[in-house]
Parts: C-alpha cells; structure tokens; sequence
C-alpha cells in the first residue's frame, strides 16, 4: 500500500487522476462530499501522508461521484425530465472533475497564496499535526469550486442539449393499419347508434302527440 502511494504520488498528472477517481469513488459510497472532505482533512492533519495538492485532486473526485449517485436514483422511477437533468449533472460533474484535476497546481498555489503560513509546518504536542495544511486544503478546495461554478455557467446550454438528446422521449407505438380500421368501423357504428338512438326518440314523441289529439 506504502509503495503504490508513493509510485502514485510521483506520477504526476496521470497520479492526480487516479487519486480523482479514489475521491469520486469514496463520495459514490458515502453519498457526498462532505464526509470524503473530513476524511481528507483528518488525514492531511495528522498524518502528513498526502500533500496539499494530492488532497485537492481527491477533493475534486468528489463532484463526480455525487453526480452518479444522483444519476442511479433519478434514472428509474422518476419522468424523462429527471433523468435529463442527473445525465446534465452527470456530464457537468465529469467535465468539472477533469478540469479541476489537469489545474489542481494552480488551485494549490492560490491557496498557499490567500493562507498565511507555510503548509508543511509540523506542530507537536499530544498529537503531530499539520494546522496550516488544513486551512490551505479549505481554501484551495473552496477556490477550485468556484472555479467549477463558473464553468458549470460556461457550459450549461452545451450539456442540457447535449442530455436532451441522450435522453429522448420514447415514440408511442403506431397502431398497426387493420387496427385503426377497426377504430373507424367502431366511430362509424357510434354515430349512426346515435343518429338511429335520435330518430326512435322522434317517433316516440311523434306518436305521444298524435294520441293526445
């Protein structure tokens, strides 16, 4: 497990990616990003294990595994319309996870700017710590969802057309030709019932008024 860590710790981009999957299959199973977020920045702090941007690049698998789950419960039992909107969610939250990880160097470097303090500083007293990482690791996740709010604005258009046509309404079926001439035959006899039901209605009360002269 040491050894695969560091090998991906050394991989650059390609490990960025896979520690993105690892976020994004952690908030599938715990149904968000909120507890993906804690167990982040309890590990940062108090193991030092993972730097601070290998921690935001599994920070920003988070948005894609919300997505799938929410894509798992709307797709059955809700209308077309629900399902649009998780495929939409679905395909904004890849887009948002793939951008956040190819710049996640930067979102590292804005918060090393915006947080006074050297992140790697080691505090010792009961416990060895890292304070400093963890308020880096808050504002550079909270400055790469900014970064996801102004693309998902970006893109919004693109990805509902794009949602409305992997999702399409299901064409009725057409009634065969025997069938629909049944249905003529039937509104036919239909209203010449009517017409029959009008004149025997006539007679009767043609008949009434003749008797009571």
């Amino acid at each position: 497990g040491g050894l695969l860590l560091t090998l991906l710790l050394s991989f650059g981009v390609a490990g960025y990616m896979a520690f993105g999957l690892a976020g994004a299959v952690l908030a599938s199973l715990l149904q968000g990003p909120g507890p993906v977020f804690g167990l982040v920045l309890g590990l940062v702090q108090s193991t030092g294990v993972l730097d601070l941007t290998h921690a935001l690049a599994i920070l920003a698998g988070t948005n894609l595994g919300a997505a799938i789950d929410t894509a798992v419960v709307a797709w059955w039992p809700y209308s077309r319309d629900a399902r649009r909107l998780a495929v939409a969610h679905l395909i904004f939250a890849g887009l948002a996870t793939v951008a956040i990880l190819v710049t996640v160097t930067l979102w590292a470097w804005l918060a090393d700017v915006l947080v006074a303090g050297d992140p790697d500083k080691i505090a010792y007293g009961k416990r060895v710590l890292l304070p400093p990482l963890g308020k880096h690791l808050v504002a550079g996740f909270l400055v790469s969802q900014l970064f996801a709010a102004v693309l998902a604005a970006l893109v919004l258009p693109m990805t509902l057309r794009l949602a409305r046509r992997l999702v399409r309404q299901r064409a009725e079926p057409q009634p065969s030709k025997r069938a629909q001439a049944e249905e003529s035959i039937l509104r036919v006899r239909r209203a010449t019932a009517g017409v029959e039901g009008v004149a025997v209605l006539a007679r009767v009360a043609l008949g009434r008024a003749l008797r009571s002269q």
